[in-house]
Parts: structure tokens; sequence; C-alpha cells
């Protein structure tokens, strides 16, 4: 049931929301202000109910946070929290105002039908740097914390308004992988941005990010995923064979350079790949400085603004409401209590409601909430698998066989022909057949019996007289 906002959470005002998907809802909140009126914009993503009683997913999500939180770098969205409210878990994050990028390509390529080289370039740079500090991190004894993010896509980088890049859901992605089971032969994240040993559930270690960033710049500069196909199986057998063709079959313009740079790396074997986010970063900048020498941020920056301007944040809802200052999970019991109340029994009277079923005015205005729509894009709806299970041989002859049999009855028809349809619908008994035999037959006849009785008994008068 939708909230009404603004709602008070724990230390944290819920304004609006910004989206939700499978895992979690986000809301734009604020900090409740306790010194000098300081405040500080979050995004709060709430952890959906039946994840809260996953204890596996729940464990995984604290243990990552713990780590994530002390990510601190300007193309990584800052992780500042993990509480409980109201037995609702959640994470507290860097709010950034601005698109995620599969919707930033999406507009792009509506208005110039490709995104540009150098701003796709600018990108995957920026998505290197931030993924460089998380995959060299180290605890406080020197040792390799190991992080790998496991599902880098456009749906998971932020572009702010002022021309930032930002990575965002290390520590969701992470605990994500807790999920159901995690035997092998279990696949998770967005399999059409994924690289051939993840997708085969093998030991995978930070170059996997690597290889979704190549096949996120790859869908820039193209505006293809090569490893799309009709059906998951198709899609399954594309990514483990790494057959990508070289991208300036979709856009001749790509220079030369740069196709050799995805070229490595996007290769099947990880040791012929980049092995690590430097190189591979240092080669996208020289590729820039040799097509472009003048770019810099102020360039992205500008190319943001003009395609995106540079809106407000969104206003504050009215804060004056009752309920603003309930925990989230009252609120929701409330609702719930006046929208489900039991039957007494009771007739009301014309016009009449009891009190407790008559919708109080805050009930009235829940039901009224519109929720905000979200945006997919064709090739993120395919891809959002976060759990699929590596199918065998025997599962894809399965499949294919369904499909030619689905084939062969098409060919067939097996149709009813309209005639017969039409016969049978003649022949259905009328229900109203019985009383049309008693008004037509039998009331005639029995007035009938009635006159020619009476008639004999006026005769029998009249003779006896």
């Amino acid at each position: 049931m939708a909230l009404k906002l603004p709602a008070q959470f724990g230390k944290y005002v819920l304004l609006g929301m910004v989206a939700r998907g499978g895992m979690a809802e986000v809301y734009r909140a604020k900090s409740r202000a306790e010194i000098g009126g300081f405040e500080r914009v979050y995004a709060i993503k709430r952890i959906l109910p039946e994840l809260n009683e996953n204890r596996e997913f729940i464990n995984s999500l604290i243990n990552e946070a713990k780590i994530t939180v002390t990510l601190s770098h300007s193309n990584i969205a800052q992780v500042y929290d993990l509480g409980k409210v109201d037995e609702t878990y959640y994470v507290a994050m860097e709010y950034v105002h601005g698109v995620d990028l599969h919707t930033a390509i999406s507009k792009v390529e509506l208005n110039l039908g490709r995104f540009p080289s150098e701003h796709a370039i600018h990108i995957a740079m920026c998505m290197l740097a931030g993924l460089d500090v998380a995959h060299r991190k180290r605890d406080s004894m020197g040792n390799p914390l190991a992080i790998v993010h496991r599902d880098i896509s456009p749906h998971n980088v932020l572009l702010s308004y002022s021309g930032e890049v930002k990575i965002i859901d290390f520590g969701i992605a992470l605990a994500a992988n807790k999920l159901g089971t995690t035997r092998r032969g279990v696949i998770k994240g967005k399999l059409l941005y994924m690289a051939p040993e993840q997708a085969r559930a093998d030991e995978i270690d930070h170059r996997v990010d690597l290889f979704a960033v190549a096949m996120t710049l790859y869908r820039m500069l193209t505006g293809v995923l090569p490893f799309d196909a009709q059906n998951q199986y198709d899609i399954y057998r594309n990514v483990v064979d790494c057959r990508v063709p070289n991208p300036k079959h979709y856009n001749p313009n790509i220079p030369d350079s740069l196709a050799e740079v995805l070229r490595i790396a996007m290769q099947k074997d990880p040791e012929r790949r980049y092995q690590d986010a430097y190189e591979f970063r240092s080669q996208l900048e020289r590729v820039i400085l040799e097509i472009l020498p003048g770019y810099g941020q102020d360039s992205f920056r500008a190319f943001i603004e003009e395609y995106f301007g540079n809106p407000p944040m969104p206003a504050d809802p009215p804060t004056d409401m009752p309920t603003a200052d309930l925990p989230v999970a009252r609120q929701m019991e409330l609702l719930a209590q006046k929208s489900l109340m039991p039957n007494t029994g009771k007739r009301s009277k014309p016009g009449e409601q009891t009190a407790a079923a008559r919708p109080s005015a805050q009930l009235q205005a829940a039901r009224r909430v519109v929720q905000p729509p979200v945006a997919v894009d064709p090739f993120e709806e395919k891809a959002t698998m976060l759990q699929l299970d590596a199918p065998n041989h025997s599962d894809i002859e399965a499949a294919r066989q369904q499909q030619a049999n689905a084939h062969r009855v098409q060919k067939r028809g097996l149709h009813r022909p309209t005639e017969a349809r039409a016969g049978a619908a003649q022949r259905r008994p009328n229900p109203q057949e019985p009383s049309r035999l008693l008004i037509d037959w039998l009331i005639p006849l029995v007035f009938g019996l009635a006159a020619a009785a009476l008639m004999a008994l006026i005769t029998y008068l009249v003779v006896i007289v």
C-alpha cells in the first residue's frame, strides 16, 4: 500500500519515491534537523518486506555494507548508513540529482541516433576510475578486500545534472549474490552485460566488472547488445561463446584504436583482457586524446546541460499531515485497519456508515496517490534477471522442441469453425422455455375448460326450470 508522504522513517523523513525494483523501494529523504537546522538529502533504499525475512540476504547486506561504507570516491555514490526501522532494513546513500545511464542513452539516441563517442568514452573512464578504487581497497591490516560489484550496467550508473558520473549499488549488488541458492550452476546479474566466466558460474574476480564496462561502452557506441537473442537459452549460449562482432560493423565512425581497445576488453579468456581498471582506463584516455585532444569535464557538463538541462531539486511535499510523525509501519497498519474492517453483521441505514467503516480523509488521500512511472529500457527489460539457473543441454533441446511443436500447431490450425460455434449456440437450451410453455398453452386450456363447465351448468338450470 502506498505511503502518504512525507513520512517519518527513523531519523529520516521520506519525501518522494524515486524508483522501485525487485529488492527495494528508493525514496528521496532528508535527515531530521537537530542542530542549527542542518539537513542533508539522501537516497533511502527500503528493503522489501519479503527480503527482510531472508536471513542470508540480510546478513550479507550488513557485512557488505561494512565494507562499502568505506568506499569514498567521486565516481561512487557514497553509502552512509545501514539500519532497521519497524522491522524494515534500509540503506542510506548519497542522493544523485540526475538520470540513470540507460535513460540517458535512450534520450540521446532519440535525438542524435547514437551516443557521441567522446562522451561514451568519458563515462566509461569515470566508471573505471571508481571501480579501480573499489578493486584496490584493503582492510586495516593491509589485506585486499576483493570487492567485486558483479552487476555493472547502465541501470547502475547515474549521471548528475552537474556532469558527475557515479556507480551505485555496490552493497546491494554484492548482497544480491546471496539470494536463494549459491550452488555452482546458478548465475546472477544482468545476463546481457555478463562475462562468460560469470555466466558459467565459475570463480570470478574484479575482471568481470571490467568486461561489463566494456559491454556498456559497446552499447553506447553501437546501440546494440551483441549477446541479445529471442530467448534466454540463446542469450546464455551467446554469452558463454562470447562472439562479439567488431563494433565498426554497427558504427563505421568508431576509430580503429577504440575498436581495438574494445576487442581486448571483451576477450573470452580473462587472461587476455586488461587486468585492472587502471590499465583499461589508460587505453581509453589515449584514444580520447587522439580523437579529441581538448576534451575535458567541462565538455561533458555542457553535453549534459544541453540534453537534460539542470532542473531544480524536487520540491518537498507539505508537512501538515497528521500521519507524518508516525512510523511507516504504523501508518500502513492504520490504513490496513481502515480499509479491511471485519463485517459485524449489522446493516447500516441508507446514507449511514459506522465510524470504523467510513473512510478517513487520510485514507481517501492515500487511495488517490499515483505512483511515479518507472522507465524501462527495452534492453534492460530483457536483461534484468537477478537469478537464472544455467541451462544444461537437455534444457536447451527441450526449449527448441517446444518451439518446433508450437510451429506445427500453428500451421495445422486448431480453431473451431464459425459454423460449428454458431450451431452450438443455437442448440444451447433456453432457460426461459418452461415459462413460455405455461403462458402459451396451459393457461388458455384452463380458461377453456372453465368456460365449458359454466355453459353446461347454465343449460342444466334452464331445462330443469
